[in-house]
């Protein structure tokens, strides 16, 4: 049996935009691969709303992109992820350069990629994610896409994607560079629609930023306590 050799950078996801398709009938056979995604993704325990938290950068992204195809392309842990539904992380220690904590941290994503990448009835999803042979990809597409997303990191930017989950006002996505993104929504928006808009609230991802804004407060709080009693 011929063994598979890990490549960090085979395949890459490109920065090109992929075709505006607005068709009713796309947007329904969208909706139906997302539906069926969704529940083979509960046979791994995932749920699309949980990988919005974790913000895997670009290069981070290409390294889960090439796990996922390395997966799909041997034999052995094609069948075993398939099969027993359990993250094959020992048999990927062994034949990847690749450290526990990095596949301990990342494994949703790899299996939700697993899953979407290596099913042949997933053809819309697949065609809008847009990736590439590394060597299709030019260096300076790379470092094009590194920097924005860098000058980005902090600022309200509008996002396009297809629709995997729609609550009230908002809706998570996926773009074609393979992020999951909670953005704002209208009511009319629906799944399976490629939708452009800003990034949605969530205390989540502030979940630092009020955490130290909480302790300084009850930091001042007991200062301010301790001053007035000392006064007393």
């Amino acid at each position: 049996m011929t063994i598979s050799i890990f490549n960090y950078d085979k395949y890459k996801f490109s920065t090109k935009a992929p075709a505006l398709l607005a068709l009713d009938e796309v947007v329904e056979k969208r909706e139906e691969e997302i539906e069926r995604i969704k529940e083979d993704l509960l046979n791994y325990k995932i749920l699309i709303k949980d990988l919005i938290y974790d913000k895997p950068s670009y290069i981070i992204r290409n390294k889960i992109l090439n796990i996922a195809y390395f997966i799909i392309e041997d034999v052995e842990l094609f069948d075993f992820l398939s099969t027993t539904k359990k993250f094959p992380i020992n048999r990927l220690l062994k034949r990847t350069p690749i450290d526990r904590e990095f596949y301990l941290t990342w494994k949703e994503y790899i299996v939700t990629f697993f899953v979407i990448l290596s099913n042949p009835n997933y053809k819309y999803l697949q065609e809008y994610l847009q990736i590439e042979e590394s060597e299709e990809v030019a260096a300076s597409e790379e470092i094009i896409q590194i920097n924005k997303e860098n000058e980005h990191i902090n600022e309200e930017n509008e996002h396009r994607g297809i629709i995997l989950f729609k609550g009230i006002n908002y809706a998570i996505i996926i773009t074609s560079k393979g992020e999951f993104i909670k953005v704002k929504a209208k009511k009319d928006n629906c799944v399976g629609e490629d939708l452009i808009s800003k990034e949605s609230f969530s205390i989540k991802k502030y979940k630092l930023q009020i955490s130290i804004i909480a302790s300084i407060v009850v930091l001042v709080s007991i200062i301010g306590i301790f001053q007035y009693r000392s006064i007393d």
